[in-house]
């Protein structure tokens, strides 16, 4: 069974290059997953792009830390 933990929206604009969206979201996720009280436990949890959405002017990722409960 799979519970969702944690979840975070990052927004970025269509107008930023593709590149620099990658690295932008890498930096956003890695601040998010420090800033978390309860570090998940190695193995047990992944982070996963759960949903993406396209509007006019942006993008918006959807990220959430899902737990394999076994």
């Amino acid at each position: 069974m799979e519970n969702i933990l944690e979840h975070t929206t990052i927004t970025l604009p269509k107008t930023m290059p593709l590149d620099k969206r990658i690295t932008e979201v890498t930096k956003q996720l890695s601040e998010w997953l420090k800033s978390l009280d309860k570090a998940p436990k190695d193995g047990a949890s992944k982070v996963f792009l759960t949903k993406l959405e396209t509007g006019e002017k942006d993008y918006k990722y959807h990220y959430s830390i899902i737990s394999n409960d076994n």
